[in-house]
């Protein structure tokens, strides 16, 4: 019982404390009301080891849901590493891991959501579908896609095969560069030095007036 059952059963009077439930009733333990006596909520009757819980999920054991599925059934917990069983509750059969729905003596059940999948790299979602986490960021994917191996491989294999179309991309590049070379020289005002030329001029006559 938490510390708020406490308090409940000690605020009251033992007459009235005896109709507070200090501890509500779960799949592994009835609930339980304060005993009139003491402040402490006492322990609630546990169901029988093996009843199901969380959905199936699991089974309890005195009084918590802790025990696997699998256990009841005198098998290990396993993870299912096919896509169709990602999210199932597997156990390990001689050596196979084997989801609960195909195992005669347990009623199958899903995994809680929540729960890491497909060796780790997801999670099992409310649908039982295992949501995969992608570990990389845009940028590794980015840098991945350009420079991995594959697509080093894939455009080495293009350029092999269409020669012709490579030679055809770079001299469009060429032929892009010196247009804009020309653009630019073209945009680019070339009255600068003329200006300071006869600004000059003017500056050597002022002089020799003087004189």
């Amino acid at each position: 019982c938490g510390e708020q059952s406490l308090l409940q059963c000690d605020d009251l009077s033992a007459g009235a404390s005896v109709q507070v439930v200090c501890a509500k009733e779960t799949d592994c333990h009835a609930s339980q009301n304060c005993s009139g006596v003491n402040a402490e909520c006492p322990t609630p009757e546990s169901r029988d080891n093996g009843t199901t819980c969380n959905d199936g999920a699991n089974v309890c054991v005195n009084g918590q849901c802790t025990g696997s599925l699998c256990a009841a059934a005198g098998l290990t917990e396993c993870q299912c590493t096919t896509e169709d069983h990602y999210c199932d509750v597997c156990c390990d059969v001689e050596g196979k891991c084997t989801s609960s729905y195909d195992i005669e003596s347990l009623d199958g059940a899903h995994v809680a959501p929540g729960t890491a999948c497909k060796d780790k790299d997801g999670y099992c979602d409310h649908l039982n579908y295992c949501m995969l986490v992608d570990s990389d960021g845009p940028i590794a994917r980015l840098k991945n896609l350009i420079f991995g191996a594959e697509s080093i491989e894939t455009a080495v294999t293009w350029i092999k095969e269409y020669p012709w179309a490579v030679a055809l991309i770079a001299l469009g590049v060429i032929v892009l560069i010196a247009v804009f070379i020309k653009l630019c020289s073209v945009a680019t005002p070339r009255g600068g030095s003329k200006a300071r030329k006869e600004k000059e001029k003017k500056e050597k006559k002022g002089k020799s007036g003087v004189v």
